[in-house]
């Protein structure tokens, strides 16, 4: 019987593997670290609109109202104590600046009026335009003073608009503005007043009412941050043969919102003025201290609104006002004792208790829902 030979070199190699064990744990952590990584970029890997923090001290928290519109919130803090006091108070004579003491002045047919003692460089200097005479009172002691001043013009400026004035022992020029000032166009107002180099557009604040699931009104204020300030110019200000027809008599708005745009004019230092936008369709502004009004349609208001909704985050105002803790901390300050009533299932227990005990409110507040305070006079 021949026996087969065995060829050693033909003979078939087992393949071998290594199980490697990884741990439960690390597996759940990296299951973690996935689901993480695709919430974090969901926005920009599955093409969804990205969320966006305006730095204004708002936050993400959303309020939805009865007219279906959502917002981001902005929470603001104010109390109702505080009163502006410096607007009140007069100040004395001595303590005042010269254009404060002589504020108006009447030249060339025109009252003008001191803006804000803005001073300007030399360099925006023209011709002079002769000498007026100026009235101050101090009314701590009723007494008029008198004072003159050189009067010449700002160049590139309408004199019907503003003149500048140098007083006697003062080489500043300070700006004084015809407040009752009426270009007869949109293009007028922008051109005399170089208001494409002078304007600086800020916050925008949409305010609208409406009727809540309770009949009851409600007044909201929306801000909008950052707009882009070529698109304001272009949308609301192209049209620029658009008569002025203010009328102090007549009522621009429904009530049922309006557009708000905050300006700034640091040439004129004027700060916090602003153009509106009415539901009737009119921009107003009070630029210049007096009312000006041009129609550019109720159409033009409404594609501005929905430009701003649709491209920028708006912020619903929250006001809080601190006065009511700060009034209760007040009166339990000055009470000295408070009645602690407490209602139990063994009836009701009453103690004085000194004030002292509480540091602040908060020890009123987190009280249980059973205990009455009432307050020793």
């Amino acid at each position: 019987m021949k026996k087969n030979k065995v060829d050693n070199n033909n003979t078939k190699k087992e393949k071998t593997y290594t199980i490697v064990k990884i741990p439960l744990l690390a597996i759940i952590v990296l299951c973690i670290l996935i689901i993480a990584l695709v919430i974090i970029n969901r926005n920009e890997w599955f093409g969804g609109e990205k969320v966006t923090v305006a730095n204004n001290g708002a936050s993400d928290e959303t309020i939805t109202d009865e007219t279906g519109r959502t917002w981001k919130v902005k929470r603001i803090e104010e109390n109702s104590n505080v009163v502006m006091q410096s607007s009140a108070v007069e100040l004395k004579w001595d303590e005042k600046t010269i254009t404060q003491k002589f504020y108006s002045v009447y030249f060339m047919n025109n009252t003008y009026d001191s803006s804000n003692g803005t001073s300007i460089s030399n360099d925006l200097i023209g011709q002079s335009l002769g000498t007026a005479s100026l009235i101050g009172n101090d009314s701590y002691t009723d007494s008029d003073y008198t004072t003159t001043a050189t009067v010449y013009e700002i160049k590139d400026y309408p004199t019907n608009c503003m003149i500048a004035l140098q007083f006697e022992g003062d080489s500043n020029f300070y700006i004084y503005i015809n407040t009752f000032y009426r270009p007869d166009t949109l293009g007028d107002f922008i051109d005399d007043l170089n208001l494409k180099e002078n304007v600086t557009f800020g916050t925008i604040n949409y305010n609208y009412s409406y009727t809540d699931n309770n009949g009851e009104w409600q007044y909201a204020e929306v801000e909008f941050y950052d707009v882009n300030n070529d698109d304001i110019w272009n949308m609301l200000f192209s049209d620029t043969s658009l008569e002025n027809v203010q009328d102090d008599l007549e009522v621009y708005t429904n009530g049922d919102f309006n557009i708000s745009i905050n300006v700034d004019i640091p040439f004129l230092g004027s700060k916090r003025v602003c153009i509106t936008l009415t539901d009737r369709g009119y921009l107003t502004t009070n630029i210049f201290e007096t009312g000006k009004a041009f129609y550019i349609g109720e159409d033009k208001v409404q594609e501005f609104l929905n430009y701003l909704v649709n491209n920028y985050d708006g912020y619903r105002l929250i006001y809080e006002d601190t006065a009511e803790e700060e009034n209760l901390d007040n009166e339990i300050e000055d009470s000295g004792t408070i009645m602690v009533t407490q209602n139990s299932i063994n009836g009701t227990t009453t103690e004085e208790v000194n004030t002292s005990e509480f540091n602040n409110l908060s020890n009123f507040t987190n009280a249980s829902s059973n205990e009455n305070i009432i307050l020793n006079n």
